[in-house]
């Protein structure tokens, strides 16, 4: 039982049921004590009115009264035999109240003084001296008697159980929804949604949780304005970088006409050109889907052909380093997606497998579709150490290993991959394969 919930309900209606369970016992007490103090009760007056009931109205005068108060005891009941040895309402006498009326001695004066419950009460003579034995039992303790003794019917418990029951319900729910609300903004902060803010909901409560959501806001308000500087600030540096840039590849072009004899030097100069314009591309890119500036144009693709697609442009690429890519792919997956987006994930980490594979060896593209739509690339490279795989999608990630070494990437395409993932509703995976390698596998909810 993990839930926060069921523990407070169950725990709360627990000592609710305990206290009224005691309740219960103690009034079913103090009600057993009054009775036990009425069994001493001198019922000389009730037998008294029944001798006048019987001289002035005969028996059915008696049946009548009888008939009134045959409870007027409480925990006793009272039986008037007539002369054939049946009681007047036509109850069952129980045996042992028959034993004892056998040896009964009737007391010549009348009315008896002193009378006890314990015993046969009295007799009364009728006008025709027909002689009617009074008697009174204490009543039996029944099955879960203490629920139907006066004040505390079974009624009452079950309306009692199910009123506290309600109202341990919406205690626990009081305090647990706030907390689950709390849990849920939580993980939309930890997956990017900056703007989140529970306490415009729950921020209200003068109590513990609402002074916490309250600084849950201000954190995340300062975690926001935080990540909007930083975005505004690479941004700006992208930009004010690519005007300089422009103007160096401008002047590489009149150099490479007024000094012929530098074309290996100024080759480079463009290469690394070339490069700093496509990390600048990249970055931009990376800063936009983290904004949101652009939203998504969702639409239903067949996620195969898109692989297609990407595969072919990617050929080029491989076959110059004497790379095969083999595919092995399904039809008609359908996914709902932005497909620019989406192909610019997969190109991203298509290349990154080219790229980071052995030469002339072979990039294995898998697409599958059992509940979810998967895209799996694994290349035969040297893998990653098994401490940075999660931490390959972060930007400008370098793993410490040939694979950085060698290629020179610029640690922003898995970036890019993981981000659009994100907004997609997925998410992606980068494990080492057995034989040498990396496995990145890209999950998306498949359509229904």
């Amino acid at each position: 039982m993990n839930s926060l919930f069921a523990r407070i309900f169950l725990s709360f209606w627990t000592a609710m049921t305990l206290i009224t369970l005691i309740a219960i016992v103690t009034s079913a007490a103090i009600v057993e004590r009054r009775i036990d103090d009425a069994r001493d009760i001198d019922p000389t007056q009730l037998l008294t009115q029944a001798a006048a009931r019987l001289r002035e109205g005969g028996r059915d005068d008696l049946e009548k009264w009888l008939r009134k108060n045959s409870r007027a005891l409480p925990g006793v009941d009272m039986f008037i035999i007539d002369p054939q040895g049946f009681d007047l309402l036509k109850r069952e006498v129980p045996a042992r109240a028959l034993q004892r009326i056998r040896r009964f001695s009737p007391n010549p004066r009348y009315p008896p003084k002193g009378v006890r419950m314990a015993r046969p009460a009295a007799q009364l003579v009728g006008p025709d001296s027909e002689i009617y034995t009074v008697l009174t039992l204490a009543r039996r303790p029944q099955p879960f008697g203490i629920l139907q003794l006066p004040g505390v019917p079974l009624t009452v418990f079950l309306v009692a159980l199910l009123v506290s029951g309600f109202a341990c319900w919406l205690l626990a729910r009081y305090l647990s929804r706030p907390l689950r609300q709390l849990q849920t903004a939580t993980q939309e902060v930890a997956h990017g949604q900056l703007a989140v803010r529970p306490g415009r909901e729950i921020g209200h409560r003068r109590d513990e949780i609402g002074k916490l959501a309250r600084d849950f806001d201000r954190m995340a308000t300062a975690l926001q304005e935080s990540a909007a500087t930083q975005k505004r600030m690479l941004r700006d540096i992208s930009h004010e970088l690519r005007s300089p840039l422009a103007r160096m590849q401008v002047a590489l072009e009149l150099a490479r006409r007024k000094t012929p004899d530098a074309t290996g030097e100024l080759d480079r100069i463009a290469r690394e050109a070339d490069r700093l314009n496509s990390l600048i591309g990249q970055i931009l890119g990376l800063v936009r889907l983290e904004s949101g500036s652009r939203p998504p144009n969702m639409q239903e693709i067949d996620l195969c052909e898109l692989v297609n697609q990407v595969v072919a442009d990617t050929r080029l690429e491989a076959d110059a380093r004497g790379v095969e890519i083999e595919t092995v792919r399904p039809a008609g997956i359908a996914v709902m997606a932005d497909p620019a987006l989406l192909a610019s994930a997969l190109e991203n980490v298509l290349r990154n497998a080219v790229v980071y594979t052995a030469p002339q060896s072979r990039v294995e593209v898998g697409v599958t579709g059992n509940g979810t739509a998967e895209v799996e690339i694994a290349d035969r490279g040297h893998g990653v150490p098994e401490s940075e795989l999660e931490q390959i999608f972060e930007p400008f990630h370098r793993v410490a290993d040939a694979r950085e070494r060698h290629s020179g990437g610029e640690g922003v395409g898995l970036a890019i991959a993981a981000r659009v993932a994100r907004i997609h509703g997925g998410r992606i995976e980068a494990t080492n394969r057995d034989n040498g390698g990396l496995r990145i596998r890209l999950i998306l909810p498949r359509k229904a």
